[in-house]
């Protein structure tokens, strides 16, 4: 899927040409363009009341009859704020309202919107690099040091487009364009406050997750979905053969003998007799970095999980020629059912004496020694100060546990004074904006649904590409909302994997497989992957690479690094956004170079 979205004014006309195979809508009433791109059948749900017109562009769960009794109560584009959020799925919704137009994607960004001027006219597009296009665009150097960053860079610094004079959506907004082509950017989404039991909260997240499944299942032939053993992927396969008994499984058996995944997804396969399942083994499956080559639709950034770029196509091809559209998984389930630190320290804010008692149990598991809990539960660091402490120990490495906003970004060892600097000074510009929850646990998952969701949107670009969509329904807007909700102490637990989900999933999956309190480990195939292509990789980011080129890699110190010890497989995490990074920039020279004027 791709696409542009074109306000309801005369200048508009100009900006683009509807070329062969593009699909186009109109705005209703004029008729100007309004949405030109390309699309599957099963990707579009539209209706129209009268001049008011909405698109939803990806699985929605709405039929057409309720969506023209939502449609009918719309006078105003704030009316679109309550059919929006009363909507199963993820999906861009687009809305042309008596010359008004709205344009608004998902609060994860799988679905994510990115606007610029053509001309005065605000124009809208699904990715970036098909607006940079448009107006000739270049990429903004010191944005691509940020994504140097081992540990992504820190809230809305980690959606900010490469390409000069592109801006994207933040958390909870949607663009506006009035029929003068000017557009502005308004906050209509906030967090909900936690508040309800876990009893109550167990059944809105049953109803979301039932609900999510259903719009990926609705508009396909057959669904294919991830069984890897574990409990997020596991809930979802039986979810799906609830509304169709045309489900297809895929599990890749890891190559540790140890990793008893295996062992959890046989078990499941028995208990999905309905199903059809497909074992890869591992003399069957791509290496991780074994093959990373990007492609034209890869030109948005650097792709996030490279080392498992070939395992994802090849899923794709695999599953496509079995007959599958859409295939599911289970990112998102970890961040949303089994949250770290933050967790007690957000507790301690909204129940004091559940987390007092509760901080010998976290100390345990964190390993954390009594002053490093007094420190960590005790901050009070605000936000902005919190990014300018990340602006000043961008090269500090140390990894810990920590209940701060976020993950504490690092810049690799090979970084050069000036990628650091480009860094720290785009930290310190955003070190003026507000969290997007003033409770850090809000604002930690929502950062971590935003970076499954860039996952899963750059991944379906991969699959798409064979037929296939990626999808993750565990990061949908009301399965995040349902999880938000729920009181803190209720939540999670110190000594029950996942209770919440195990609850909402109970009578939907055996009970034995609710009981599993491990989880697989993939690092083998981290290391395996690095050894047998070292030297590739030691050479792609050379003295002749394009960031060295322009200095923001020390290769030398690339090849002192790289190749030492590893004992913990956090320590190799730097090598992925650097090979991304350069992979990312010989993609784009390549394919502009070839690209005529």
């Amino acid at each position: 899927m791709e696409f542009l979205v074109l306000p309801d004014c005369p200048d508009a006309a100009h900006v683009v040409v509807c070329s062969g195979g593009m699909r186009r809508l109109d705005h209703p009433g004029s008729g100007r363009p309004w949405v030109m791109g390309r699309w599957a059948d099963s990707d579009l749900t539209i209706e129209t009341v009268g001049d008011v017109s909405v698109v939803l562009l990806g699985c929605a769960s709405v039929g057409a009859e309720r969506l023209r009794c939502l449609i009918g109560r719309v006078r105003s584009v704030e009316d679109l704020d309550r059919l929006s959020g009363s909507l199963a799925g993820a999906f861009h919704l687009i809305g042309s309202i008596r010359g008004n137009t709205r344009v608004q994607g998902t609060v994860s960004t799988s679905h994510q919107v990115f606007h610029t001027q053509i001309d005065g006219v605000t124009v809208a597009a699904d990715r970036p690099h098909t607006l940079a296009r448009l107006v000739g665009a270049g990429i903004d150097e010191d944005v691509l040091a940020l994504h140097l960053l081992s540990l992504r860079a820190p809230g809305n610094l980690a959606g900010r487009p490469l390409w000069r004079g592109v801006e994207s959506l933040d958390v909870g907004e949607y663009l506006r364009v009035d029929p003068d082509g000017t557009g502005r950017v308004v906050r209509w989404w906030a967090p909900p406050a936690p508040e309800v039991s876990r009893d109550t909260g167990v059944k809105m997240v049953r109803e979301a997750l039932i609900h999510a499944v259903e719009a990926r299942t609705s508009q396909a032939n057959r669904v294919s979905a991830d069984l890897s053993g574990g409990l997020d992927s596991t809930s979802l396969c039986f979810l799906t053969t609830q509304r169709t008994r045309d489900l297809l499984t895929t599990h890749y058996t890891p190559m540790d003998a140890t990793n008893d995944d295996a062992t959890w997804a046989e078990r499941a396969r028995t208990a999905l007799p309905h199903a059809r399942h497909v074992v890869f083994k591992p003399d069957e499956s791509p290496e991780w970095y074994g093959d990373y080559t990007l492609g034209e639709g890869d030109l948005e950034g650097p792709y996030p999980v490279l080392r498992t770029r070939s395992t994802v196509e090849h899923l794709a091809r695999q599953v496509s020629a079995l007959g599958a559209s859409r295939h599911l998984q289970g990112s998102g389930g970890d961040e949303l059912f089994h949250p770290g630190p933050v967790w007690l320290h957000s507790l301690l804010r909204t129940r004091p004496l559940a987390a007092l008692r509760l901080a010998h149990g976290a100390r345990s598991l964190w390993r954390w020694t009594l002053p490093n809990t007094v420190r960590n539960l005790a901050d009070q660091t605000t936000y902005p100060h919190w990014l300018n402490r990340c602006a000043t120990r961008l090269t500090d490495s140390t990894w810990s546990p920590a209940a701060g906003w976020e993950n504490v970004p690092h810049m690799p060892a090979w970084a050069t004074g000036d990628a650091v600097s480009a860094a720290r000074r785009l930290l310190v510009d955003a070190a003026t904006t507000q969290p997007w929850s003033r409770l850090r646990i809000h604002h930690e998952l929502l950062s971590m649904m935003r970076l499954n969701g860039h996952i899963n949107r750059r991944t379906s670009q991969v699959t798409s590409r064979f037929g296939v969509s990626y999808e993750a329904p565990y990061i949908d807007d009301r399965v995040i909302e349902a999880v938000m909700a729920i009181r803190l102490e209720d939540r999670t637990s110190l000594t029950e994997y996942k209770p919440v989900l195990k609850q909402a999933m109970r009578g939907i999956v055996p009970d034995e497989i609710l009981a599993r309190r491990s989880k697989g480990d993939y690092s083998p195939h981290l290391y395996s992957g690095i050894r047998r292509h070292q030297q590739r990789i030691l050479g792609e980011l050379g003295p002749d690479s394009h960031l060295a080129r322009l200095g923001l890699i020390d290769p030398d110190a690339v090849r002192r690094t790289l190749p030492s010890m590893h004992p913990d497989a956090r320590t190799l995490a730097p090598a992925d956004p650097t090979l991304a990074c350069e992979t990312w920039l010989r993609t784009v020279t390549a394919l502009t170079d070839r690209r005529p004027a």
